[in-house]
């Protein structure tokens, strides 16, 4: 059920550079555990999801909330952003003076889990590059029921990039899990430049 819920940021998020195409509104509305959208403007366009059955969840587009960070805005607006969270996190990493970058295992749909990065910036928001919205740690917590297993402030990252290279090149022996994960997503960053 929750899923609905978060194909339906997605959708919005992905289509919303001012305002919301209805026909988007539209289809969301299709799935019988959303009622209704509301979006604020007196807060910047904050979108609402509406669900009598799953509670409210709210979150701003991406396009709407980094409309003051042109770099960050640049690379939602020119590449792929979905199926593509590790990138684009870590690149949206350096559009943001203080951040912390999250990889998380989240269930499937239906069975097993996935990897999912997002950015956490200093507001304490999730910048979730993929599905091209921003929200609260708390819509995070409820929708995606994410297992945090590595977390790299900005301003430690080139440290703990420097020594998870310096153990691959001992042959792999001293590398655990976070290190060979922020290696893997460097390597995946480099598709964007």
């Amino acid at each position: 059920m929750f899923s609905e819920i978060i194909d339906t940021m997605s959708l919005i998020g992905k289509d919303t550079k001012v305002m919301i195409d209805p026909d988007v509104v539209n289809y969301a509305k299709i799935s019988p555990y959303i009622n209704r959208i509301t979006v604020d403007n007196r807060k910047n366009g904050l979108v609402t999801i509406h669900s009598d059955e799953l509670g409210d969840y709210s979150f701003y587009p991406s396009r709407v909330y980094l409309s003051n960070n042109t770099g960050a805005l640049k690379l939602v607006n020119e590449y792929e952003t979905a199926q593509f969270c590790h990138q684009m996190s870590w690149e949206m990493m350096n559009h943001f003076d203080k951040c912390e970058l999250v990889t998380s295992l989240l269930p499937s749909y239906f069975e097993g889990t996935h990897y999912h990065t997002v950015l956490k910036n200093s507001e304490g928001l999730v910048v979730d590059a993929a599905l091209e919205a921003v929200y609260t740690e708390e819509t995070r917590d409820i929708l995606f029921k994410a297992e945090d297993i590595c977390l790299t402030p900005k301003e430690d990252l080139n440290a703990k990039l420097k020594l998870a290279i310096e153990a691959e090149d001992e042959e792999s022996k001293k590398i655990d899990f976070p290190n060979a994960m922020l290696l893997t997503l460097h390597e995946q960053s480099k598709v964007l430049r």
